[in-house]
């Protein structure tokens, strides 16, 4: 039996940088649902992952299956900007944006994919 891979750190934030670039690639031919899923609502939820990193927890309880589950309680400082990452269906460029300013400001990212989403339009 094959144990659970880690998720790293480094593993997190490029799971989220190439989710923002298909979510933007499909954005770009049309399909923004599916792009606004990937960016506002898959990306974020690995950005949860990461915000646990560089945030102290300030609410006593976790569910470890619902990720989402009281975030706002428990992580304030960045609950301010969740906001920013989660615009709505016809702002996942801007969504996508705050993303990526997000994670350039508190963590080493990818270079070459935070280039080819630039290359996007962002």
């Amino acid at each position: 039996m094959q144990d659970t891979p880690v998720l790293t750190q480094k593993w997190l934030m490029d799971k989220i940088l190439v989710q923002l670039y298909a979510g933007l690639y499909y954005d770009r031919q049309g399909k923004k649902i599916l792009a606004a899923q990937l960016i506002q609502e898959q990306a974020v939820i690995n950005l949860l992952d990461l915000i646990k990193e560089i945030e102290k927890d300030t609410f006593d309880y976790t569910d470890s299956h619902i990720k989402k589950k009281r975030f706002d309680q428990k992580f304030q400082k960045s609950e301010m900007e969740l906001a920013n990452f989660i615009q709505g269906y016809s702002k996942n460029y801007e969504s996508a944006r705050a993303i990526l300013s997000f994670l350039e400001k508190h963590f080493i990212i990818n270079r070459e994919l935070a280039q080819a989403i630039c290359a996007l339009g962002i």
